[in-house]
């Protein structure tokens, strides 16, 4: 048990890096820029900004359920508001408004410590009108900041919308964007397995009395090793990549079922991946079924993938042995790897913490938040069970501990409807398929002998 503690710790190291990188680095305040030209006149885009207005004007990033103005000289709306798209509860909040109609010019500051600011120009542009937004707002995490650049594309996007006049069902039903965000996942995708390789690597060297620096002597040796870390990296990434992706339309499928349009789907920094919708959900059904649908889709395309275990265990035997079978063996690893990613990532997103995909299916199933909470804490309990071995217990209890301790300061919102008993019954019947395809596939691969009897590697010889 201790063991397998020291090596979850030590393969914990860069994904944690990774998750203070992205969500725990303060960027401190960041501007962020986007132009759009719309082919409508400057005094309809105008109207549609105009804080005066009876509505408070289009607010960027943010929905607007009430404005209403305390002051004019300075212009001070109060506000109802939260992030576009979001379930999350409104926040009443005050917001200063300078207006410019003369130079087309209008900024909004937020009236609390550390606010947001936006402000937006429009300039002629042919038979149409040029929109152009600076926005500016603290930023914590790399992840934080990608996020909002494509959240205010995605803005002038449904702005454009709103100012013609487009009916939501005209929208194509999905949208690709966030092509830089998807290339820095991808980057840095790569980046967190080399990092994890490198202790197996280490371990590979010293186990056939390989020293760290005999191979900086040896340049040839050198290059090898680093071209077999790469293309192992590359190749870990690939179907790291293709397991996101896979969990990630699953969701886009299911917000296209529920009736969303512009759906995107982009990868996120270090192994993850994020689907947007076109607005927030409807009740706590639709998010518990959005929510399912990734781990459902990545649960049948790995059973599709999983091979046969006896014959990935001869396949594996079989290169070390007389008669080799390089293409059939790389195709039947490609595929057990292909799952055992799809486990590790998917099992962090169906452990019932806040936000999570098995959170939200949880609510769609219980209304009751203590129930929940007992739920939550038996469905772990079973999960660690499932996936893990007697001695591997122990890291799967600290971790349910630390997410325990984290969600006591982040409480979960009550859902705000009671789904019909049917809808209970059908969530709570598709996560337990999926708990049990996952238990099935795990116990698959373990069922694999990767070496032939009698040939497990063995620590190096210290004497």
């Amino acid at each position: 048990m201790l063991a397998s503690l020291l090596l979850f710790l030590l393969y914990s190291i860069p994904p944690l890096g990774g998750w203070l990188l992205c969500f725990r680095a303060p960027l401190g305040r960041r501007r962020f820029q986007r132009s759009l030209h719309i082919p409508a006149p400057v005094n309809a885009v105008w109207a549609a900004l105009d804080p005066r207005g009876p509505y408070g004007g289009w607010s960027f990033l943010y929905e607007v359920r009430r404005a209403e103005p305390i002051s004019q000289s300075p212009l001070v709306l109060r506000l109802d508001r939260r992030p576009r798209h979001s379930s999350a509860a409104f926040e009443r909040i005050e917001e200063e408004c300078s207006v410019d109609e003369a130079n087309r010019r209008i900024l909004r500051k937020t009236r609390i410590a550390g606010g947001s600011s936006c402000e937006v120009t429009l300039a002629d542009h042919g038979a149409g009108a040029t929109v152009s937004v600076h926005y500016e707002t603290g930023i914590t995490g790399l992840l934080a900041y990608e996020l909002t650049r494509l959240a205010l594309a995605r803005d002038l996007g449904a702005f454009e919308d709103a100012v013609l006049g487009r009916d939501a069902k005209e929208a194509p039903r999905f949208r690709f964007s966030g092509w830089r965000l998807a290339l820095f996942g991808v980057v840095s995708g790569v980046v967190m397995i080399l990092l994890i390789l490198a202790p197996a690597f280490y371990v590979a060297l010293r186990s056939v009395d390989v020293s760290i620096g005999g191979l900086l002597a040896d340049p040839p040796a050198l290059a090898f090793v680093l071209a077999l870390a790469l293309g192992a990296a590359l190749f870990l990434a690939t179907l790291l990549i293709a397991a996101t992706l896979v969990h990630e339309m699953g969701h886009a499928l299911a917000l296209a079922a529920f009736g969303h349009r512009g759906v995107t789907v982009s990868l996120i920094p270090f192994g993850g991946g994020v689907a947007f919708g076109s607005r927030a959900y409807e009740s706590a059904f639709e998010a518990g079924a959005v929510s399912l649908a990734g781990p459902a889709l990545s649960a049948l395309v790995a059973l599709a993938l999983m091979p046969d275990s006896e014959r990935l265990s001869a396949l594996m035997q079989g290169l070390l042995g007389q008669q080799p079978q390089f293409i059939p063996a790389l195709i039947a690893v490609s595929g057990a790897t292909f799952v055992l990613l799809t486990l590790l990532v998917n099992i962090p997103n169906i452990l019932p913490w806040t936000g999570s995909d098995g959170s939200l299916a949880l609510g769609a199933v219980f209304r009751c938040g203590r129930t929940r909470q007992i739920a939550a804490g038996l469905f772990a309990a079973v999960l660690a069970f499932v996936f893990a071995g007697v001695d591997d217990l122990l890291p799967f209890g600290l971790m349910f501990l630390a997410l325990s301790w984290h969600n006591r300061k982040r409480p979960e919102a009550p859902a705000a409807d009671a789904p019909a008993p049917w809808r209970s019954l059908a969530v709570a019947g598709a996560l337990a398929l999926v708990v049990g395809l996952y238990a099935h596939e795990a116990a698959a691969l373990r069922r694999v002998e990767w070496l032939p009897p009698g040939q497990a590697p063995s620590a190096p010889d210290r004497a």
